[in-house]
């Protein structure tokens, strides 16, 4: 996506949108808002981001990160397609050179829960297995309590990751809510305007 020397057509649209950007927390916030808005359309389905209410989110997207990738050099080799619907992100540098990765936009987790989904419903097909988790499940409940580990949401962790690339510094979870936050507010401003 983002390699070759000619510039793609969708970039050559928006490049007057994004060049005068120089403040970093600029693109920052407008890489979140992009991806929430385009996030919230997400259906686990091939070519989701092609439908025509998505298709001029994902133009801007695409021109961000083309943009963001000739800023940082090192950053094209973390642009990747999803296995499922072909869309293109920035994944992380262990993971650079993959195609069986899904997107942060929604495949990833629905694939996740697809998968675990088969895995349970073929352990408890098993007569020996629901046994053992009866009795597992007995144990659990006659046990104290664990506290639960609580689980950071996958687009935090995902916006975490690019942001600090974007940034070229390791960004706090606090300052990606704060991010966030802002960029809420920013859509929400937007809608009452309309």
């Amino acid at each position: 996506m983002c390699n070759g020397n000619t510039t793609p057509h969708y970039i050559t649209h928006y490049t007057g949108i994004y060049e005068g950007m120089q403040n970093i927390s600029q693109i920052n916030q407008i890489f979140i808002l992009l991806f929430i808005k385009i996030q919230a359309h997400f259906k686990f389905v091939p070519d989701w981001h092609k439908q025509p209410i998505v298709s001029k989110l994902v133009s801007e997207y695409y021109c961000l990160l083309f943009l963001i990738c000739k800023e940082n050099k090192k950053l094209e080799k973390c642009v990747v397609r999803c296995k499922f619907c072909k869309i293109y992100f920035i994944t992380h540098f262990c993971t650079a050179g993959r195609n069986d990765l899904g997107c942060p936009f929604g495949c990833q987790e629905a694939n996740r829960k697809k998968q675990s989904n088969i895995r349970s419903t073929e352990y408890h097909r098993n007569h020996k297995n629901k046994k053992k988790k009866l009795n597992q499940n007995r144990y659990r409940l006659s046990s104290k309590k664990s506290p639960q580990k609580s689980k950071i949401n996958p687009t935090f962790r995902y916006l975490q990751i690019v942001i600090s690339y974007i940034d070229r510094r390791f960004v706090s979870f606090e300052d990606i809510l704060s991010l966030i936050i802002k960029t809420i507010k920013t859509i929400k401003k937007q809608r009452q305007h309309i």
